[in-house]
């Protein structure tokens, strides 16, 4: 028997969090249909737990609480009977909004068991899926050859480290699974969405001449100085269909191909999360109506056990659960 709260499960919308780094862009004011400012906005945070970086409930009767203290109160009811056992009170996933019009620099993250030794807090694996890019963009993802610790630590003494790094193309619909450990880089032009382990460590490696702090020597043990066999993720994806495109220990993601209505159920073991990355929607089930525009997110609690998601047009949703 659950000692937590029962409540009248609907789609939880949130309150965004504004990110303004030196490299952001302006789309997401537009996009977004965010007043705009005269700094560039970088990133969204759509849904988050991370301390100091609540997001809150902007809709219905939950409207004002934030995600930690709705899993303080409704524990499983929220993020899942399998969630809940595997992480408690704490929410494990991140969902972002990144506008790049300048190149991020190059980073890494580290893994569960290196985080948890120095920063008490989980790793950080992550996904993305491009949106929107300039035809010149692309990534740095990946050692481009099998390196070792030393070429790694010469390269950033000679500022040589992007010469190391796989780069590659993009274009909308592309995306890549970047596991803890594996160097890598947004290039400018890129609009995506990001999915990631609730975690907001990140070790800067290169930095293009701009003069921020690096961090070469802890990022050293964080480092994979492989050579990966593979870059982008490859899926299908046709109207009417929901099909896989991670399928990682920290979540699931799926790429729903929307263009009537579809009918979906939860098992109540994980919350769902929607993404809208393409058209319009509206989700429906035992609870009002919500429209789910381009370009924003809803968790779906996981005692919400049915739901409909309608689409007039076109959509694609992406859907992440555990």
């Amino acid at each position: 028997m659950s000692s937590h709260e029962p409540f009248d499960t609907y789609p939880l919308m949130f309150e965004p969090i504004l990110k303004f780094p030196i490299w952001g862009g302006k789309r997401l004011y537009s996009l977004k249909n965010i007043p705009p400012q005269d700094r560039p906005l970088g990133e969204i945070w759509e849904i988050s737990a991370v301390e100091g970086n609540e997001t809150k409930v902007a809709n219905g009767e939950l409207a004002g609480t934030d995600l930690t203290q709705l899993i303080d109160r409704y524990g499983e009811h929220i993020s899942g009977t399998q969630v809940y056992k595997r992480y408690g009170k704490r929410f494990p996933l991140l969902i972002k909004f990144i506008d790049a019009d300048r190149d991020l620099s190059v980073q890494v993250h580290p893994g569960d068991r290196l985080a948890q030794e120095r920063h008490g807090s989980p790793g950080k694996d992550e996904m993305w899926y491009i949106i929107n890019a300039r035809p010149e963009s692309r990534l740095l993802f990946g050692f481009n050859r099998k390196i070792d610790r030393q070429t790694y630590l010469d390269a950033v003494h000679h500022g040589t480290l992007p010469g190391l790094l796989h780069e590659e193309p993009v274009a909308a619909g592309d995306v890549y699974y970047i596991p803890a450990g594996r160097a890598h880089a947004i290039g400018g032009g890129i609009l995506l969405a990001e999915i990631q382990q609730s975690s907001d460590i990140t070790y800067r490696i290169y930095d293009w001449n701009r003069g921020r702090e690096l961090h070469t020597g802890p990022a050293a043990a964080a480092i994979h100085y492989d050579h990966p066999k593979t870059f982008k993720t490859h899926y299908k994806s046709s109207p009417g269909t929901v099909n896989g495109i991670v399928n990682s220990p920290h979540f699931t993601t799926e790429i729903i191909d929307c263009k009537e209505t579809l009918h979906f159920e939860n098992d109540g073991k994980s919350f769902h999360i929607l993404i809208n990355v393409s058209g319009e929607a509206v989700i429906s089930g035992n609870f009002e109506n919500l429209r789910l525009p381009y370009l924003h997110t809803t968790l779906l609690p996981a005692s919400l056990s049915r739901y409909s998601i309608s689409c007039r047009h076109r959509t694609k949703i992406l859907r992440v659960r555990l």
